[in-house]
C-alpha cells in the first residue's frame, strides 16, 4: 500500500504532496521483525500500531535500548542501521536511510542491505528470523509505502460433509502446506507441485474415459472484469499472463521454480536464487500468487469431474 498526503493549496483545492511512484532523494526504510510462527500476520491495518509489534528471538543488552551498526560497503562507503527492542527487550526494529529513485528501488536498496544481515544472525545464533513487513518513508514528502501481511478473511463453513480418495490426499495436503507457509520460495514449490500432481490426476482420468475425455476449458488466465474482481496482488501478479492459457503460463514460470526449489546450487550450474535478495523474493512472490490460482482451479476442475466429490464443492468457491 502506498499513502500520499493531501494539503490544499492557497486556494483550498487539495493537492498531492509527492505520487505514488517516489522521486530522486532520501528515504527512511523500517524493518519489523517477527517470530516465524508466531505473529508474521497482522489483523488490522494501524500503522503506528505495526511499526512497534515487532519482536525477535535475539535480546539486546539489557541496558542498550538502541544499538546503532555501520556496515562498511567498500567502494560504496558505509551504511549505519538503527536496531531498536521491544518492551521485552528483544530486537525488534531495524531503521536505515537510503537514496533512491523510487519507493521500489529504495525497499530494493534497504532489503538488500538488511537481509544478508538477518541471515548472518540467524546462522551465528542459530535462531530463525523473519521480516514481518516494513515501510517507506520519503523524507522530502512524507508519502508512505507499506508492504506487509494481513489475516485473510474467515471463510464461512457451510457443510460439514468431505469426501477424500487416497489419491487426492497428496495434492490436498500439498496445497494446505501452501496456504500456511509464509516463505514465498517454499510456496512456490508447494504450488508448482499442487500443478503437477494435478495433472497426474488427469493423466489417470484421460486413460480411464478414453474418446470421452475432454480438456477443461476454464484454464485460462482471466481478463477484463474477471481479473478486476480477484484481490490486489493476485490481480497484479496474473496481470502479465492476461488470456494466456494455464499450460503456456506453466512453461514461462518453470525456470523461476526450478530455481527457487534449488535456490542454493552449490555446483554453480544454475541461476540460482537468493532468498536475501529483494528481485529474487518478489519473483518468486508473484510467481506463487500464480501458481496458486492455476494449481486452485486445475485442482477444482479434476474433483469436479468426480461425481462423488462434485455435490461437495459449491459454484463459486
Amino acid at each position: 500500500m502506498t499513502a500520499v498526503p493531501v494539503v490544499a493549496d492557497e486556494a483550498g483545492a487539495p493537492r498531492e504532496q509527492g505520487d505514488a511512484i517516489g522521486s530522486p532523494g532520501s528515504y527512511e526504510v523500517a524493518f519489523v521483525l517477527a517470530i516465524p510462527g508466531s505473529d508474521a500476520y497482522v489483523a488490522a491495518l494501524d500503522l503506528s500500531e505495526f511499526a512497534e509489534s515487532g519482536s525477535s528471538l535475539l535480546q539486546l543488552p539489557p541496558r542498550a535500548h538502541q544499538v546503532r551498526i555501520v556496515v562498511h560497503r567498500g567502494a560504496s562507503g558505509t551504511q549505519e542501521f538503527t536496531i531498536s527492542k521491544n518492551a521485552s527487550g528483544l530486537l525488534s526494529k531495524i531503521v536505515l536511510s537510503v537514496k533512491a529513485d523510487t519507493f521500489v528501488d529504495a525497499e530494493q536498496e534497504a532489503h538488500d542491505l538488511v537481509a544478508p544481515m538477518l541471515s548472518w544472525w540467524s546462522f551465528r545464533y542459530n535462531v530463525a528470523i523473519h521480516l514481518k513487513g516494513w515501510i517507506v518513508r520519503e523524507t522530502a514528502t512524507g508519502a508512505l509505502r507499506v508492504d506487509l501481511g494481513v489475516l485473510g478473511r474467515p471463510a464461512i463453513t457451510d457443510d460439514n460433509r468431505y469426501f477424500s480418495r487416497p489419491e487426492y490426499r497428496f495434492v490436498l495436503s500439498t496445497y494446505r502446506e501452501g496456504m500456511n507457509t509464509n516463505n514465498v520460495f517454499y510456496q512456490a514449490l508447494c504450488f508448482w507441485k499442487v500443478i503437477e500432481g494435478t495433472l497426474r490426476l488427469r493423466g489417470v482420468r484421460r486413460r480411464n474415459e478414453g474418446a470421452a475425455f475432454s480438456e477443461p476449458l476454464n484454464e485460462v488466465i482471466p481478463a477484463g472484469d474477471a481479473l478486476e474482481a480477484l484481490e490486489f496482488h493476485d490481480r497484479e501478479s496474473l496481470r502479465p499472463y492476461t488470456g494466456r492459457t494455464f499450460g503456456y503460463v506453466r512453461e514461462k514460470l518453470r525456470p523461476v521454480v526450478r530455481n527457487a526449489i534449488a535456490h542454493l546450487d552449490p555446483t554453480g550450474q544454475e541461476d540460482s536464487l537468493v532468498a536475501d535478495e529483494f528481485a529474487d523474493f518478489s519473483r518468486c512472490e508473484d510467481a506463487a500468487a500464480v501458481l496458486r490460482h492455476i494449481g486452485r482451479l486445475m485442482l477444482e476442475n479434476e474433483l469436479r469431474s468426480d461425481p462423488e466429490v462434485e455435490p461437495l464443492l459449491h459454484q463459486g468457491s
